[in-house]
């Protein structure tokens, strides 16, 4: 689903799946595979563990089936993996056991909608089916989570009305969110499109694991889904609620907003989708009567931008595989290159956190934006921007002195082998999560140097600028990659620095580099314009740190 919070980066990193080893048929190997969603791989791996007795592999198996990830969702199927895996005494299979049991008796009293209308070829019958498809994408439902008893469908004047029946949406975590009943119209845009406008009940209800329960009031909402009969998604809707009120019933105090907006208008050009998708929440307010203390922000959300998105490829990349079917058997499973850029934009204003227990702080605007640009030839551009403004704290609390109270970043990391970043962070994030460390840091240090500097990629800081009580900064410059230096990199920043002597550092054993470096920056900078220092920080192809055209060299006692 476009909607969806950037699965198409998701994506990106699945493809390294195309760049790791294929000698491993161990457990681990296995995880690797679908940590990445290479679920395929890690079926063909672990199937033929927990066929000869491994009960981590039986769990994963049962895992597997639980969530439908790489195999048609079956509970009897994951249920008999568990309990081979709880008769060998696996701890976690016993949990997941109980949580099936579990399922399995709720589904009796109401069962998950698996489309039963997808094959009555009638008119109401394809309005039906493409009524619980649309349900299903808008909820992010594909295990089973969204239930409804039935989809009533009546002619009217302009096209078709309907009513889901029942409905709730069961979360991860036990959450049940009663949807009553949601009513709707339809009307045939086109051959391939319909239009679909959903209206929610005034009231619904939240209830969590122990029966708690919070009253959802909604004052005013609209809403139009454009849905693609040929691709079964949408990439054009608009879903709009105001006034928007949450009381809990055994907890004091309300939240409100005043409105959530998720909008997105990614149309067909040529063969290719682009267009904005917008996300953004106005106006919320927490209260919390007890103490008097209200929380509030103004504004906050993302942006996307898509250009060039691939769409059959990115749905055949993101709907996965079924067991037994390679990667490369497949020729539509294209993970890099389903989109030609995509940007981002991350924004807050007027966030007011109280001071709570020592915490709290006030944040009059943050932005982060990031472009991703494919060049072609497997060489991307990345761009990042950063500003904030107004960072205070609340009373009686103190911000380290370096805390920046406004900031503005402009980076640009330009021509990036695209396979050999992606193998990289999914290595790093890989290892970290099995290991707890990285185990493959000089192999894969030597890879980035050798492939980023075959590929010329750049760092270029256009501008990066920084105030805070204690430190005020701006550097510019960037930085060459290189095969011919010895760290595989050249290049230079020009700085300008004031507030150095005020990051209170104290000269003891523990934080003497940290002083030292500064002594040493202060010794060699040259006065500038307001008061602060002035440097140029060069790095040679001969591994030597220059500032200010002198050798960077430390001498602490210490360290001799």
């Amino acid at each position: 689903m476009i909607a969806a919070a950037l699965p198409w980066i998701v994506a990106l990193s699945m493809y390294a799946s195309l760049v790791l080893p294929a000698l491993a048929s161990d457990f681990t190997y296995g995880q690797r595979l679908y940590t990445i969603g290479d679920y395929a791989g890690a079926f063909k791996v672990w199937r033929p563990l927990a066929d000869g007795g491994d009960a981590r592999a039986q769990y994963s198996l049962a895992l597997m089936y639980t969530r439908g990830f790489g195999v048609d969702r079956d509970l009897d199927e994951a249920r008999r993996w568990a309990e081979k895996a709880v008769a060998q005494g696996y701890a976690p299979a016993r949990d997941m056991l109980r949580m099936l049991r579990s399922e399995q008796n709720a589904s009796k009293k109401a069962s998950p909608p698996r489309n039963k209308y997808a094959h009555d070829t009638s008119e109401e019958g394809q309005i039906k089916a493409a009524i619980a498809d649309a349900m299903a994408q808008l909820t992010s439902a594909r295990h089973g989570n969204l239930r409804y008893t039935d989809i009533v469908v009546r002619p009217s004047a302009t096209g078709h009305d309907f009513m889901i029946l029942d409905t709730m949406l069961r979360g991860d975590d036990g959450e049940v969110l009663d949807l009553g009943n949601i009513r709707g119209q339809v009307s045939t845009k086109s051959e391939r499109h319909y239009e679909i406008g959903l209206t929610l009940p005034e009231v619904l209800y939240l209830r969590n694991k122990d029966e708690e329960t919070v009253r959802i009031a909604i004052g005013g909402q609209t809403s139009r889904m454009l849905w693609d009969r040929k691709f079964h998604t949408s990439t054009v809707f608009s879903f709009v609620l105001d006034n928007i009120v949450l009381t809990a019933e055994k907890q004091p105090g309300t939240a409100s907003l005043q409105r959530l907006a998720i909008v997105s208008d990614v149309k067909q050009t040529s063969d290719n989708w682009s267009g904005p998708f917008r996300f953004a929440v106005t106006g919320l307010e927490v209260e919390r009567p007890e103490g008097g203390s209200t929380a509030s922000i103004g504004s906050f959300g993302f942006d996307v931008e898509v250009d060039g998105l691939d769409l059959p490829g990115y749905l055949s990349a993101v709907r996965g595989l079924q067991p037994g079917v390679e990667r490369s058997d497949n020729g539509s499973d294209s993970f890099v290159g389903t989109v030609r850029s995509l940007g981002l934009r991350l924004h807050a204003s007027e966030i007011d956190l109280p001071n709570i227990e020592g915490a709290g702080f006030s944040l009059a605007h943050s932005a982060l934006s990031i472009a991703l640009t494919d060049l072609g030839n497997d060489l991307a551009r990345l761009g990042i921007g950063l500003q904030h403004r107004g960072l205070q704290p609340a009373a009686a609390r103190e911000l380290p002195p370096w805390t920046p109270s406004s900031m503005t970043a402009n980076l640009v990391l330009d021509r990036i082998p695209l396979r050999t970043a992606t193998y990289a962070l999914v290595t790093l994030a890989l290892d970290v999560a099995l290991f707890g460390e990285v185990t493959s840091g000089g192999e894969l240090l030597a890879r980035l140097q050798r492939d980023f500097a075959a590929r010329g990629t750049r760092l270029d800081i256009a501008r990066l600028e920084f105030d805070s009580t204690a430190l005020k900064a701006s550097v510019s410059g960037g930085f060459q990659s290189d095969k011919k230096a010895a760290l595989g990199i050249t290049g230079a920043i020009d700085a300008t620095v004031a507030g150095l002597d005020n990051l209170g550092l104290t000269p003891d054993a523990e934080n003497s580099f940290g002083q030292e470096l500064i002594d040493r920056l202060a010794a060699q900078g040259r006065g500038a314009a307001d008061g602060g220092q002035s440097f140029r920080i060069e790095l040679t192809k001969d591994a030597r740190v220059l500032v200010n055209g002198q050798p960077f060299e430390f001498a602490s006692p210490h360290n001799q």
